[in-house]
């Protein structure tokens, strides 16, 4: 996705933008399934091996018969796609090979998730002092990977579903997903992550293809930069990812503007002489009619109004709506942020439970950026209006407590200041 950047680490069904065996989870034999199984989480969101062995099967069938379809198509236009696809339902032999293949890649799936026990050259298993098993670490030990909890299904059964942390998240921007599977990437990480949340609200007042210009693209190169992959801090890359999300705010701006600086240009003389009018004459006096045009045209590169209509054509002010920032931000400020972004019980119990602890510096230090970009583009003539969110829940709960005159301290209750 990031141009200059060779795809290196390649599964039956995506490659990422990350060199090879220089992502901690990635090395080793078994680059393909990691990729697969983050891949899959991000995507489909909570679920069990099952599913995900379900969801790649699928995912790589469906490519091998497209590119089946592709080339069969060449030598008979007549084909029916279902006689090339390598399945058939009627045919018992092979649904249970299916299924064999299906069981094998749900094993693989687990046998990631819950660490592979190691061998010694001998092929013996190896155990530690205690004569548990030791086992290789797996996506949760590194942080990519959380286990929800367990389902019961249909038998009676309780079955772990597992999902990604925002660590998991951040990796997975890297991959080569198509619209589609971005989309449902950035729906499910806004379960758990307030900044997906905010990219998720832009995406949906206006297109995926402007997040990923704004947001994607830009923390990609922080990404492909840091350590945060090799075992490196994250927190320490959040101001890393506002810098660059503005940058690519202010690159936007910039061009939009030129682009419409140069259509007023290009316009001819006739365009302003109509706009030309007696009361505009009185206005400016002068001798010569191509003058008056000549000041007109100045003036339309100038009108700043204008130029707020082409970026809200272009997107910026559906995001800046979204932008909450105050020099002097009040103590809920993140509180009120939560409630503004998760405003039903419903969609706040993942976030809760497995939300990333920092993220509120990480939401200060973006939505300060693009604020300050925002207002400060072409020397401050735009009209930039602060947005003010109302004070929290939270807040007003404690101010309740204070009027009853109750001893109820708030710091033990469980809000996001606390996290």
């Amino acid at each position: 996705m990031v141009s200059g950047v060779k795809s290196m680490i390649k599964s039956e069904n995506w490659t990422t933008i990350y060199p090879s065996k220089s992502i901690d989870i990635f090395k080793g034999g078994k680059q393909g399934n990691v990729v697969d199984l983050l891949g899959s989480l991000a995507i489909n969101g909570s679920s069990k091996t099952t599913d995900v062995a379900k969801f790649i099967y699928g995912n790589k069938f469906h490519k091998l018969l497209k590119n089946n379809s592709d080339d069969d198509s060449k030598n008979n236009s007549d084909n029916d796609p279902d006689d090339i696809f390598p399945w058939d339902a009627s045919d018992i032999a092979l649904n249970e090979i299916r299924k064999i293949y299906l069981e094998k890649l749900r094993s693989n799936f687990k046998r990631l998730l819950t660490g592979r026990r190691k061998l010694s050259h001998s092929g013996k298993k190896i155990t530690d002092s205690e004569g548990n098993f030791i086992v290789s670490p797996n996506p949760i030990d590194f942080g990519y990977v959380i286990n929800t909890g367990k389902i019961e299904n249909d038998k009676g059964n309780f079955i772990p579903h597992y999902f990604l942390t925002l660590k998991g998240f951040f990796l997975i921007l890297g991959y080569d997903f198509n619209p589609n599977e971005l989309k449902s990437m950035i729906d499910n990480a806004s379960k758990i992550s307030m900044f997906f949340c905010f990219m998720k609200k832009v995406m949906d007042d206006y297109n995926i293809k402007f997040v990923t210009e704004i947001f994607i693209k830009p923390i990609q190169r922080v990404l492909l930069r840091s350590d945060i992959f090799q075992g490196g801090d994250m927190d320490f890359y959040f101001g890393n990812f506002a810098d660059a999300i503005s940058e690519s705010l202010y690159n936007k701006m910039e061009l939009v503007n030129e682009k419409r600086k140069e259509n007023i240009r290009n316009k001819p003389d006739s365009y302003f002489s109509k706009k030309i009018t007696k009361k505009y004459m009185q206005l400016h006096p002068t001798r010569h009619f191509s003058d008056l045009i000549r000041i007109k045209r100045r003036e339309n590169l100038q009108d700043t109004s204008d130029m707020v209509y082409q970026f809200r054509v272009a997107g910026i002010e559906q995001l800046m709506k979204k932008v909450f920032y105050s020099d002097k931000p009040k103590d809920d400020w993140y509180d009120s942020l939560f409630d503004y972004f998760y405003p039903k019980k419903e969609s706040q119990k993942l976030f809760l439970k497995f939300g990333y602890d920092s993220e509120n510096i990480l939401m200060n230090k973006v939505m300060r950026s693009l604020s300050q970009t925002y207002a400060y583009f072409d020397n401050g003539i735009l009209p930039y209006k602060e947005n003010k969110l109302p004070r929290s829940k939270a807040w007003e709960k404690h101010q309740k407590f204070k009027q009853k005159g109750s001893k109820s301290d708030l710091e033990n209750e469980f809000d996001l200041s606390n996290l």
